[in-house]
């Protein structure tokens, strides 16, 4: 299962709730599995979860295919 990745912006804190000329900071949250991402993102990435998930399908895989090639 593919990650969908959301991007948005929200306010420094830094600078103060009410402050509405605060610089904003990106944050990246994987919305398939809810795990927030502390780093900027690319094109095709995948949180944590999403990477366990990968490895376990594919080693599901290569298991399905050993068997088969008794």
């Amino acid at each position: 299962m593919k990650c969908v990745i959301e991007s948005f912006l929200v306010p420094d804190m830094r600078y103060g709730f009410a402050s509405g000329n605060a610089p904003a900071i990106s944050h990246f949250v994987c919305r398939t599995h809810n795990w927030q991402c502390d780093v900027p993102v690319h094109d095709g990435y995948q949180c944590p979860i999403g990477r366990i998930e990968e490895a376990r399908d594919n080693a599901i895989e290569e298991i399905r295919m050993a068997k088969d090639a008794l």
